[in-house]
């Protein structure tokens, strides 16, 4: 290893693949480029995913079941039982945001 702490600090000695496994991986396809970073940004990544979802669910139900009743429309009422998926997806996007956050550092 060309540095005396930064690959191993980052390694967590377990028996499975890890950011820094993945990064010397890659670093055996980039010998004409001797400056490449690799991000391990899955965790944060299915994060931002569940953020949109909750975000387009929760809002999304809120916003047509406002319009459509506004509208005279009450046989879509059942879309105010969506709403707490989308409020569920928020709060798991959080969690699952400080888990990938504590793990980075951790």
């Amino acid at each position: 290893m060309d540095s005396e702490i930064a690959d191993i600090k980052n390694y967590h000695g377990k028996p499975f693949a890890g950011a820094i496994t993945a990064a010397k991986f890659l670093q055996a396809f980039t010998h004409e480029h001797p400056a490449w970073a690799h991000l391990d940004i899955a965790g944060v990544a299915l994060s931002g995913k569940m953020f949109i979802a909750g975000m387009a669910i929760f809002s999304g139900s809120l916003y047509l079941l406002t319009f459509l009743q506004i509208a005279g429309y009450t046989q879509f009422n059942w879309l105010g039982a969506i709403t707490p998926i989308g409020g569920l997806l928020l709060v798991l996007a959080w969690v699952w945001l400080a888990i990938s956050v504590y793990r980075f550092n951790g």
